[in-house]
Parts: structure tokens; sequence; C-alpha cells
């Protein structure tokens, strides 16, 4: 299974997680989901920054539950607008690579590939990356 259909499997569950959170932290996300599909999928994840926002890319998708694209949009493959846009913002701005917080932790998961353990681990270790994230100054 490759890390866009894992993601596209979760995409439902996740947008759930996100609309009940306290207050939605996309760089708390995209740490977590960029350092799990790092970790067992695909090596060319990344955390990127513009501005004040984070999103997760990868050379053949994008994904962000936390942007102006929420409940419209939150993976867009290659051919996607969503794609473009986010990867125009990538490339023509000065967009920052964050380091991926949970790499540690997503090691640990005994069956990366089931959506299940991913939320549970994306549930389980939100607390704790977002407070790596905060104490990286992630949030400017």
């Amino acid at each position: 299974m490759d890390a866009l259909t894992f993601m596209t499997m979760v995409d439902h569950e996740m947008q759930e997680f996100v609309r009940g959170s306290e207050k939605a932290k996309c760089h708390t996300f995209s740490s977590l989901i960029a350092s799990y599909l790092y970790v067992h999928f695909d090596k060319e994840v990344k955390h990127v920054r513009w501005i004040d926002h984070g999103w997760v890319v990868t050379n053949d998708f994008v994904v962000d539950y936390v942007s102006p694209f929420e409940h419209v949009q939150t993976i867009g493959d290659r051919h996607s607008e969503f794609y473009a846009y986010c990867k125009l913002d990538e490339k023509e701005t000065n967009a920052e690579y964050y380091d991926l917080l949970a790499l540690d932790l997503a090691k640990n998961v005994v069956d990366p590939h089931s959506p299940k353990s991913f939320m549970e681990y994306i549930k389980s270790f939100y607390f704790i990356v977002d407070e790596r994230v905060v104490k990286s100054g992630y949030y400017k």
C-alpha cells in the first residue's frame, strides 16, 4: 500500500478528529502525519511551513487538515488544484521544512498499515507532539 492510498483510507476519521479537537493546530497535525508517513511509507515526506501555516507534502500528494480548504479538501494528489496550490506556495515562497518531531513515536506503531493503529497513534500522541512543536517554536 502506498502513502496516498493509506491517507485516503484514514481521511474521514482524521477530519472528524480534527473537527472535534479543542484547537486544531496545523503544525502538530503536520508533524504527526509526516512523521508517520516518513517512517512507514515514504522517506520523501516533508512538513512544510509558510507564513504561519504548516502542511504535509510528498512528491505525489499534499495533506492539510487545518487550512482554508478544510471541510472541502484535505488530500490532493499531483493532478489536483489543491496539490498545485500547495506546491506553488512551497516553491515560490520562502517556505521552510520543519523537523519531524514524532519519528520516535511513529516507529513504535505495531501495525502501521492499519487505519485503527494510525488513529490510535494520532490520538495518543497529539499532546506530546504539540508540546514538542510549541517548545521548538513552530508557532511563531
